[in-house]
């Protein structure tokens, strides 16, 4: 019979295996691939889903952080000391109905600190005492202590399936457990570690039995996770009892992910993860597609379990004479266990999730993880490039004494292109709210002037700020009478196009003349579309403010240039939002001879010049502000 055991090179074993070589080639079937890695390994392709690395990775980080200032929200800002000097003490074997290693000792500081807390909150009212001493609790504050706690666990889920390893299928993660039930627990504790372990899937009918799949949480979600379940999860057991009842309250010691008194199933875990992608990766991923991509990126940066340890020497085996795989399989066994569920087997999980927050860059100290080709290809290009010393002795010293070149490369390279990548979204994200803080403030001082000396504030004074209600108002003409004090806004809106109407008709002749003379060598100049001179009408016109969106090269300087032609005395404000556009507008302004000049912090008041170009990261110092 050992002769038939899978793995022996036996005639049987071999035919068996030649015949499902020879069924995979017969069955399989030429078709596209599903899933599209780009040359650099930075974008991920899964049918229509794009998912970009660094922003994902990004993104990740973007949730931990999102998720520690929940908590301190929660906390109101105070710090809860949790006892985790010594290690964590959990019998993995237990199953006794009930059992957890959150039982095993005392981990908080004083009793039920996140209640006492709350309690002191005076905005939060959460319960009051009554004439006979006993505490009535606010239902609306225990809603909204409950609905705080769900928002934390969701932030932990999409954690807990994305930076700890592999993800599994929804339906299994849905499964996790604190406490032991009919099923055993799948949070698990060792030492300062914290496990989580899938012990269903989808074949268990077909193995009959549980399987055993671990999965190592990287430290900082650990810490998160045992600050939910040791101070947060307490509360949420008492307070469910008291909105919904015992058997709610029982869910809540049991199953780790709920929301609001309910446990969350394979659908709303699913919703959970695209909406977290969506806002924060780039991307929005449900589970199918989101478990193709992570298995392409596992491929591309990680390799095999053999290729993981690329970098790595086991020198106990080297010390012992034989190779790690022989000293797995055939030294020290451990009695009574099978080889999937030995002490061995679990570091070499627990080393393929590390391998994962290398990856998602949650490993503490780690540097950044290059492609695996990359790093094949620079190793390589290293070992070809290696000097050889013709005598022996000094050919052996030279080697020992060599430091390990390739290895250098790989962190340099793999640090600069993080670095890089970082720089890009930050700078985008940079833009991005430079924008929105320079419009807005931009809005909120027109009506101010500058000071100036010889020259006017700008010719658009703030009467009413009218924001279009649908898509096809900022393409219409849009002229807000001058209002009152009892104007509404409905008033405004409501007879804003027949105003801009008959703004349009009386300044069209205007707009002609000026027109003809921005453009004195073209007889048969016109406007490029009704929505640019409606916009130019409105800027000329001095009366109203608006919002206007045109495609690009739609003639969007024209709208802020022409206007000058008949402006005496007053300058225009012109916000850039980068280098390249400031120049090529200063450069259309002096080919129409307007007086123009870019205004820095070290610039004069205008005087003379009509047209005055800022760029972004100007318009929010405070000398601009002045």
């Amino acid at each position: 019979m050992k002769n038939l055991q899978v793995g022996t090179l036996c005639p049987f074993n071999t035919v068996v295996d030649y015949q499902r070589l020879a069924s995979a080639l017969v069955m399989s079937e030429s078709s596209p691939p599903s899933t599209i890695i780009s040359t650099d390994g930075q974008t991920v392709t899964h049918k229509e889903h794009t998912l970009h690395v660094p922003t994902w990775i990004a993104g990740l980080h973007s949730v931990h952080d999102l998720t520690i200032n929940l908590m301190s929200k929660l906390c109101r800002g105070q710090t809860i000391e949790l006892n985790l000097d010594q290690a964590i003490q959990d019998d993995w074997t237990n199953v006794i109905r009930g059992y957890s290693w959150l039982d095993n000792a005392s981990y908080v500081n004083g009793n039920r600190p996140l209640l006492k807390i709350l309690m002191a909150d005076k905005d939060l009212h959460l319960a009051t005492v009554d004439r006979n001493g006993r505490l009535q609790y606010n239902t609306a504050a225990m809603h909204e202590i409950m609905a705080d706690a769900a928002h934390i666990n969701k932030h932990i889920a999409f954690l807990a399936f994305t930076t700890s390893g592999q993800p599994s299928r929804m339906s299994e993660f849905a499964d996790h457990k604190i406490r032991n039930s009919i099923r055993p627990r799948t949070v698990l504790a060792h030492g300062q570690d914290l496990w989580l372990v899938i012990r269903r899937v989808k074949f268990e009918n077909l193995i009959h039995h549980e399987v055993f799949v671990p999965m190592k949480l990287h430290s900082q979600l650990s810490d998160l996770m045992r600050f939910y379940l040791l101070v947060i999860r307490p509360l949420e057991v008492e307070l469910a009892w008291l909105l919904w009842g015992e058997e709610t309250s029982h869910l809540y010691e049991e199953y780790l992910w709920l929301h609001m008194g309910e446990r969350m199933m394979e659908q709303q875990l699913g919703k959970n993860l695209e909406s977290f992608t969506g806002r924060y990766c780039g991307t929005g991923l449900s589970p199918r597609p989101y478990r193709h991509i992570v298995v392409g990126i596992a491929r591309t940066y990680l390799g095999s379990e053999f290729e993981i340890d690329e970098d790595e020497d086991d020198v106990l085996a080297r010390q012992a004479c034989h190779g790690p795989k022989t000293r797995a399989r055939i030294y020290a066994p451990e009695h009574g266990h099978l080889p999937s569920m030995s002490s061995d087997m679990l570091l070499r999980f627990g080393h393929v999730s590390e391998a994962w927050w290398k990856l998602t860059r949650f490993l503490p100290g780690a540097v950044p993880l290059l492609p695996l080709k990359e790093r094949r290809s620079i190793q390589q290009e290293c070992q070809s490039r290696t000097g050889v010393v013709t005598a022996d002795t000094a050919q052996t010293t030279v080697q020992e004494a060599t430091l390990d070149t390739s290895k250098i490369i790989k962190y340099l390279t793999a640090s600069m292109t993080t670095t890089m990548n970082t720089m890009q979204m930050e700078m985008k994200t940079q833009i991005q709210e430079g924008i929105a803080t320079g419009i807005a403030e931009v809005l909120r001082r027109q009506n101010r002037p500058l000071s100036t000396s010889g020259a006017n504030s700008h010719t658009h004074p703030i009467n009413t700020t009218w924001i279009p209600h649908n898509l096809d108002d900022l393409y219409l003409p849009t002229v807000v009478p001058e209002p009152t004090s009892q104007t509404s806004l409905s008033a405004n809106k409501s007879s804003s196009k027949a105003a801009c109407q008959q703004s349009h008709i009386n300044g069209s002749n205007t707009l002609d003349i000026l027109l003809h003379h921005f453009f004195p060598t073209n007889p048969n100049v016109q406007f490029k579309s009704i929505e640019q001179r409606d916009m130019t009408a409105l800027a000329v016109s001095r009366e109203h403010n608006f919002i206007g969106i045109l495609a690009t090269g739609g003639g969007k300087s024209l709208v802020f240039m022409l206007p000058t032609l008949q402006e005496e005395g007053f300058f225009t404000v012109v916000l850039i939002p980068n280098k390249m556009l400031l120049r090529d507008m200063i450069r259309k302004a002096e080919e129409a001879h307007i007086p123009c000049m870019q205004w820095t912090t070290s610039s004069e008041n205008p005087t003379q010049e009509k047209l005055l170009f800022v760029a972004l990261e100007t318009a929010t110092h405070t000398k601009f502000l002045m």
